[in-house]
């Protein structure tokens, strides 16, 4: 019999681990843009196309930014650990901001005018 050798991350689950655990990742990521999306409306009425456009550059800013950060944890310490502590701590910090600054009335809501109240 020909012996295997385990697989090269040493990971106990191989191939169908990983396929299990990107399908949950795409499945997961595909839920977020319901939560943001409508939060754009929540900020603004009337220009939810300038806050969209501003949340698309400062997301597109992260995805540029985050793997290069991410590779120079890398290749400075070794090791995936610092950046996971990293992302999980930034999360956590964004939380924190959005659970103490959200508010549920738009930024731009029009008072009631006079000639309506008539």
């Amino acid at each position: 019999l020909v012996r295997r050798a385990p697989p090269a991350g040493g990971s106990r689950f191989g191939a169908v681990g990983a396929t299990c655990c990107f399908s949950l990742a795409n499945g997961f990521a595909a839920l977020h843009p319901s939560g943001f999306k409508a939060s754009y409306m929540d900020v603004t009425r009337s220009a939810t196309g300038v806050v969209t456009g501003v949340g698309n550059t400062l997301a597109s800013l992260a995805a540029f930014v985050g793997p290069v950060v991410v590779g120079l944890l890398l290749q400075r310490l070794g090791s995936w650990a610092p950046s996971f502590c990293a992302i999980a701590t930034l999360q956590l910090l964004a939380a924190l901001a959005f659970a103490r600054f959200s508010t549920a009335t738009p930024v731009d809501e029009e008072k009631p005018s006079a000639d309506l109240a008539r």
